[in-house]
């Protein structure tokens, strides 16, 4: 997976060691799935992990820790610092600020947007608004597969509204316990149909 052509070509075609250029796209190596020192079950401070990733040929990487009602109070503010950071330390490697969404009705996804100077709201309103653990919307119910649409409509609304250039959702190990249905990514996949949001998924 890249970010899209604009973002990636405006800052990393003369940065993207490994990038290489095909049917008019600039490919680019990247890593859509990291925690950090801010996730229960990470260690390593931002800077390490972007490091690591640039010095092993990562072109891009998205932080991606927990959402949960804690990291929903401060998670997104606290970490961005780090990120911007990072981002000033190693200005070849794009650094995305996202989180992983506990989807409503189903398993995580990353969900991250374009670099700018509302990044951390846009997050933060998304997480306090449409994450499942947040919300107790963990159940496999209509109403909670509903609400994860919601929060992926939610998110082309503010490319809509120039809030962010982009943002962009991706399904996090679906099958690992068997409670995202196929019905479930279709429905993502077909929100926002202005604007495709939902655009992949790892397994």
């Amino acid at each position: 997976v890249a970010p899209t052509p604009a973002a990636a070509s405006a800052t990393a075609t003369s940065a993207a060691p490994g990038g290489r250029r095909a049917n008019g796209f600039l490919w680019l190596a990247g890593d859509h799935h990291i925690h950090t020192q801010y996730s229960s079950d990470g260690k390593y401070r931002v800077v390490d992990q972007v490091r690591q990733g640039a010095r092993h040929g990562m072109d891009w990487l998205v932080i991606t820790d927990h959402g949960s009602e804690t990291h929903a109070r401060i998670g997104v503010e606290k970490v961005n610092p780090d990120i911007q950071a990072a981002r000033a330390a190693y200005e070849d490697t794009l650094v995305f600020q996202g989180l992983e969404w506990n989807i409503p009705a189903a398993e995580h996804g990353t969900v991250f947007v374009h670099p700018g100077r509302n990044e951390v709201l846009v997050l933060k309103q998304f997480e306090t608004d449409y994450d499942g653990s947040v919300k107790g919307a963990g159940d496999s119910t209509p109403a909670n597969e509903a609400l994860a649409v919601a929060g992926l409509n939610f998110l082309a609304e503010q490319v809509e509204r120039r809030k962010v250039k982009d943002a962009l959702m991706l399904a996090n190990h679906p099958a690992r316990r068997g409670v995202d249905s196929p019905h479930e990514i279709r429905g993502w996949r077909d929100a926002s149909a202005s604007r495709q949001i939902a655009v992949g998924f790892e397994g």
